[in-house]
């Protein structure tokens, strides 16, 4: 029967990964989120109701996706 070892795979992942990797991920994270972002804003500006909704809305959006992305970065930078 196998145990689950934690830091083991810890270990084994942490080798796995390296900082280009990261760094892959995180750009391919950025494009991802530019796509959503320009759907998202097409969609806002041509089926919007209420303005100042939308407005609440895309701010929320973009500064919780830019720190998300923020984040990710310094973390990248870290490891």
């Amino acid at each position: 029967m196998n145990s689950f070892n934690l830091p083991a795979i810890l270990e084994k992942l942490h080798s796995f990964i390296s900082a280009p990797i990261l760094f892959a991920l995180i750009g391919l994270l950025c494009i991802v989120f530019a796509l959503a972002s320009w759907v998202l804003v097409f969609h806002w500006n041509k089926y919007a109701i209420d303005k100042s909704d939308i407005l609440a809305a895309q701010l929320i959006y973009f500064l919780g996706g830019l720190l998300i992305i923020f984040i990710a970065m310094i973390s990248a930078i870290l490891y």
